[in-house]
């Protein structure tokens, strides 16, 4: 069994907001098409002119996403210089996710906005030591010109482990460039060109299995083009070519190589506007299981229309192509609607109905289960009702909250059912799985130096082929966060996580019981580039379980400093 840890980042798809209603037709071998789990879903186009933007604090994900019209992924939200994805403080080890909107949705890596460098060099290193031998590096190196742009990024993480076999290690690296198109290019003059290369690797071992020793290793690339511009006298638009190739290794072997194209167009007129968008992926996979290589295709067209600056309403639709590894293709139309109504400066109203289907791949189902059986059936998930319904509230500048309601019916939705062997799961496709869910989000500036976030999910899923919950989605979710600045370069912060009863089987007779999670950071700012942060996760030494049989961290303590320039 290969040891290697390298990898490429996985193939980040652009999630393009299907929406609603549906109209349904199938291609050759269309079986039943069933389920996924993945809830986290893109935002749409529809978003008023001059609307504020919502504050950042040092650890984002308990930000709001801000209005309805932007739900932007948890993970997209990180700024390049506050990335925790190889900090002792947030990383629970293999298999067990770094927030509560992992469970919820897929977990972006951050994106790194070059001209949020400024103009010159620019950089950070991070190195950290914690409990288990817990050593890390992460950090960053870029330029930023009037006419180009390049980010280089590393890190690195490894661990003894906290019980027999849990050791592991993880890294990654990328490297970005930029340059705007001058005058001389005709219509594109403006227009941004950018390219990227990367890797990521992970090495860790089926420490809650059968085979405790056994090691997996999951190794990933993505190279990418991609060409945008704001060009706001004629059209704004975002264009790609992205390719990538995952290798999942243990005592068997799966890969994917993906290759893909997107577009998305947006031209406004007076109180109107029009969006296109396209995209098609295509899966070259090799499995076990495989009877054909997945493909996804997505044609989009919809119309905004303002009225009296007071409500928007986003009409269209989009038609999909798609076939898994183990079914025939299947079509899809469905039509896209939606209203936000802004009935005072401080109130939005929304509902949307928005069928879509959903992209999957290997990477994305093996990394939120690390422990399933190599040998992955990829089904695309069909959310073919989707309706939601909310408020946002901008209180104050510095107080912000939103409430929401969503209901969903879904299709080939990835439900992980275990073995006859202990510690793995297979990934089957089943029934149609209903998921109802109420959220409600509040973020505070309490003071200039004192900031508040929290957020409380409420869920309830249904299967209907076993008339029960599906495994491993809690149904109650809690997040909260309060930070204060000291004047003197202190900053204290403390997280709270609350991951619900979920069952583990399709029976509702085991399950992991409620856990929560108490963490805490004191950072203190030596001078303005260098800073030294003690950290303490799971204070409370919570017994938590993220996968039936993989006992995670107890109480941890790590030390960390900082170098910026």
């Amino acid at each position: 069994m290969k040891n290697s840890l390298w990898c490429g980042h996985a193939v980040v798809m652009l999630t393009l907001a299907a929406v609603t209603s549906a109209t349904r037709f199938v291609y050759a071998q269309d079986k039943p098409v069933p389920p996924r789990r993945d809830v986290d879903i893109a935002a749409d186009s529809v978003r008023k002119e001059n609307e504020p933007s919502l504050p950042k604090i040092d650890l984002p994900e308990f930000v709001i996403t801000g209005t309805e019209t932007i739900n932007l992924p948890e993970f997209a939200k990180r700024r390049v210089d506050d990335s925790r994805i190889f900090d002792p403080s947030s990383d629970r080890g293999p298999g067990q996710r770094e927030s509560l909107r992992v469970i919820v949705g897929s977990a972006n890596k951050e994106h790194v906005a070059f001209s949020n460098l400024g103009e010159g060099f620019s950089g950070k290193v991070i190195g950290a030591y914690g409990s288990y031998s817990t050593p890390s590096f992460d950090g960053w190196f870029g330029r930023t010109s009037g006419s180009s742009d390049f980010l280089l990024k590393s890190g690195f993480k490894s661990s003894a482990g906290h019980v027999s076999n849990s050791d592991y290690r993880k890294g990654h690296a990328s490297l970005a460039g930029g340059v705007y198109l001058s005058d001389g290019a005709g219509v594109f003059a403006g227009s941004r060109i950018r390219g990227s290369l990367g890797f990521q690797g992970n090495a860790y071992r089926l420490y809650g299995s059968y085979v405790p020793n056994r090691q997996r290793t999951v190794n990933r690339f993505l190279a990418d083009v991609v060409m945008n511009s704001d060009m706001s006298n004629l059209f704004t638009y975002n264009s790609g070519f992205y390719i990538g190739r995952t290798i999942v290794e243990d005592s068997n072997q799966t890969s994917e190589t993906e290759v893909g194209l997107e577009f998305a167009g947006n031209k406004d007129f007076e109180g109107f506007g029009l969006r296109g968008d396209a995209a098609y992926w295509r899966n070259f996979y090799s499995a076990p299981s495989v009877n054909g290589d997945p493909y996804f295709l997505q044609l989009g067209l919809s119309a905004r229309y303002q009225i009296l600056d007071k409500v928007d309403i986003v009409g269209g639709g989009v038609f999909y192509l798609v076939r898994g590894s183990d079914i025939g293709s299947v079509g899809r139309v469905y039509p896209r609607l939606s209203v936000s109504w802004y009935a005072e400066h401080w109130l939005i109203v929304f509902a949307r109905y928005e069928p879509y289907v959903q992209r999957n791949n290997l990477a994305s189902t093996v990394e939120a289960s690390p422990y399933v059986v190599n040998d992955v059936r990829v089904r695309h998930p069909e959310y073919f009702n989707n309706f939601s319904l909310g408020t946002e509230l901008n209180i104050s500048s510095s107080i912000k909250g939103k409430i929401s309601a969503n209901y969903e019916r879904v299709e080939n939705l990835p439900i992980y059912v275990s073995v006859a062997l202990p510690g793995v799961w297979r990934v089957d496709y089943f029934g149609i799985t209903r998921v109802i869910s109420l959220q409600a989000e509040v973020y505070a500036d309490i003071t200039e130096n004192d900031h508040l976030g929290a957020t409380l999910t409420v869920r309830n899923t249904r299967n209907s082929d076993t008339d029960k919950t599906i495994p491993y989605f809690p149904g109650i979710l809690v997040s909260g966060l309060y930070q204060h600045r000291f004047p003197f370069g202190l900053t204290l912060a403390t997280t709270l996580q609350v991951i619900g009863k979920q069952y583990t089987d399709l029976q509702e007779q085991r399950s992991i019981a409620t856990f929560t999670l108490l963490d805490f950071k004191a950072e203190y700012q030596i001078i303005p580039r260098l800073s030294i942060a003690l950290m303490f996760d799971n204070v409370l030494d919570q017994k938590q379980i993220w996968w039936e049989g993989y006992e995670g961290l107890p109480r941890t303590v790590a030390l960390r400093m900082g170098f910026m320039w």
